[in-house]
């Protein structure tokens, strides 16, 4: 795993990919972060990262597009399943690389909300809170993305596919504030990947939206596992 995992950390940044992802997430979250705490005068951040959240998951096919969609189409993933790595390994090094990219963007961000301290008086509870809600939301994200990539044979696909996908769940996420059923709505915001943001966002560490998040990614990754094991013994 450490193998793939370095040589796909440095993947992403030997190419834009990673620069892009960096840079665009910085910039959209700059924008959230002038318009909500510097011109709405506002020391709530996690309300600027939950509004980061909305859009987040139309960068994952940044990150996620080209983990096994592009090795398919080039056949370079013929060398994966021959060899000896367990696929558990491979998939696990292509996610924690992602990862990587994400925790390191969302570190340099960290500059917003100690500009945001030095005007006035942030809870620093609060911003903790919501970037490991942040964190784990962008891990299932990943999770999904590079599960989508494993079922795919060209980037161009996965990208549209994953992109596809994440404005579904955002839609989702609007509509179930229509519904008029009280137990529906609980159900499905329980069961949305950005609406259990919001436990974090208030501060709140609880057990429940945790394990939610590293359940999507256990699924995620056995179901890229089980795909490309697949492929392994039917040749294709």
């Amino acid at each position: 795993m450490n193998a793939v995992y370095k040589k796909e950390l440095r993947a992403y940044f030997y190419s834009p990919i990673g620069y892009a992802f960096i840079g665009i997430f910085m910039l959209m979250l700059g924008v959230i972060f002038l318009v909500t705490n510097i011109s709405g005068s506002s020391a709530d951040y996690a309300a600027a990262l939950s509004g980061a959240s909305s859009f987040f998951g139309f960068l994952v096919p940044l990150l996620t597009m080209r983990s096994f969609a592009e090795e398919r189409r080039t056949k370079t993933d013929q060398l994966l399943l021959t060899s000896p790595v367990r696929i558990i390994s491979v998939v696990l090094g292509k996610f924690f690389a992602a990862v990587t990219v994400l925790a390191i963007t969302l570190l340099l961000s960290f500059i917003y909300p100690v500009i945001l301290a030095i005007l006035g008086s942030p809870s620093w509870g609060e911003i903790i809170s919501a970037y490991v809600g942040f964190l784990l939301m962008g891990c299932a994200s990943i999770a999904i993305g590079i599960m989508i990539s494993a079922a795919t044979q060209s980037q161009v696909v996965a990208a549209v596919v994953t992109f596809g996908v994440f404005f579904m769940l955002l839609m989702t996420s609007n509509v179930i504030k229509l519904i008029s059923s009280e137990f529906l709505r609980r159900t499905l915001t329980a069961l949305s990947l950005f609406d259990r943001m919001r436990d974090f966002t208030s501060g709140v560490l609880g057990l429940s939206p945790v394990i939610y998040y590293f359940s999507i990614c256990a699924v995620c990754i056995f179901v890229t596992v089980r795909i490309i094991e697949k492929r392994r013994w039917s040749g294709n």
